[in-house]
């Protein structure tokens, strides 16, 4: 039952990309739409932004992560792409906005790999994997499946 809502709430989310270090005093769908627009994908506008917001009070001189919900999951994908990219030119770094639970295993995995295994642990259409063995990947569903790659 706990996996099927979790299954559920993945797919409510997989419209969302979380955006961190946007100015504060920026509108915020203009300053995705002109990040997106830095690294080459001009097709995005601001039409395809359905809401943007920002999360939890800020601390004096700490931008507050921004979530941005998108019409396209595709659309919404793209800057997800580029994120490479635009930390390079600008700084912003962007997150699949994930849920409680797997941003939990998440952390849980890179706590506990080894300095120079945490880029093996990511995140693609909000689920976490593991990179292991040869370039094998694997889903890593609860905190048994870290258990069995970090053994």
């Amino acid at each position: 039952m706990a996996c099927e809502m979790n299954k559920r709430k993945r797919h409510s989310r997989q419209f969302n990309l979380r955006f961190v270090w946007i100015d504060e005093q920026k509108h915020l769908s203009q300053a995705v739409v002109a990040l997106a627009q830095n690294v080459g994908l001009t097709e995005l506008t601001e039409n395809d932004i359905e809401i943007s917001h920002r999360l939890d009070p800020g601390k004096p001189g700490y931008n507050r992560v921004v979530i941005a919900r998108f019409h396209s999951c595709v659309k919404g994908r793209s800057p997800l792409i580029k994120r490479k990219e635009l930390k390079q030119s600008s700084a912003v770094v962007i997150y699949e906005d994930l849920i409680k639970v797997d941003k939990h295993l998440l952390d849980e995995l890179k706590y506990r790999s080894a300095e120079d295994d945490r880029k093996y642990a990511f995140t693609r259409n909000g689920r976490v994997m593991y990179k292991y063995e040869d370039k094998k990947v694997s889903f890593i569903d609860s905190y048994d499946d870290i258990d069995y790659f970090l053994q």
